[in-house]
């Protein structure tokens, strides 16, 4: 890549109408005044002179890598550093994420919460208490209440983020106690 200032179209057309009279590329570059290097391009690129073509890199993935990337994200509820660990193939975790912020169908979203109780779970609750009404104080002094202890056996309390895939249904995080 050269460091010096572009070949003006004037500069061109001399160069051009010079090498049609059969002149060396030395004898071109010592009239204008550039280098022969400069005059070698201007006439073997002829038109596409000065054209920036920009090919770019070979790209790091194939589509089969990032529709696994995509598939791991979504469907497994792999952070970005487990994917990196689960693909064969070793990818930078930039690339990973390049990969899943290119891709329409995937985006890092909150769980839904789900209440702790449905109506169903109402409705069964009152049927125990009302069965529960029917055995009579002796029933009742047999039982021992304690301190309740919440277990989190589903789960931190609500911050959990994913990758949603938006082809399918979100998914809920349950908040109810026993999981």
């Amino acid at each position: 890549m050269g460091t010096g200032n572009s070949l003006t179209e004037g500069e061109v057309a001399q160069i051009n109408l010079l090498h049609e009279m059969g002149k060396t590329q030395r004898e071109i570059a010592t009239k204008i005044g550039r280098s022969q290097n400069s005059v070698f391009n201007c006439i073997h690129l002829g038109e596409n002179y000065g054209k920036n073509y920009v090919t770019g890199g070979h790209p790091k993935t194939t589509e089969r890598d990032k529709r696994q990337i995509i598939k791991l994200a979504s469907k497994n509820q792999y952070s970005i550093r487990e994917i990196v660990g689960a693909l064969p193939k070793k990818l930078s975790v930039g690339t990973i994420q390049h990969v899943i912020s290119e891709s329409p169908y995937v985006k890092w979203c909150k769980r839904v919460g789900q209440p702790p109780l449905t109506n169903f779970h109402k409705a069964v609750r009152l049927q125990f208490a009302k069965e529960s009404l029917k055995g009579g104080d002796k029933k009742w002094q047999q039982i021992i209440f304690s301190d309740e202890k919440k277990w989190n056996l589903d789960g931190p309390d609500g911050f959990k983020d994913y990758w949603h895939n938006l082809r399918k249904e979100p998914e809920i995080f349950s908040q109810r106690q026993q999981g």
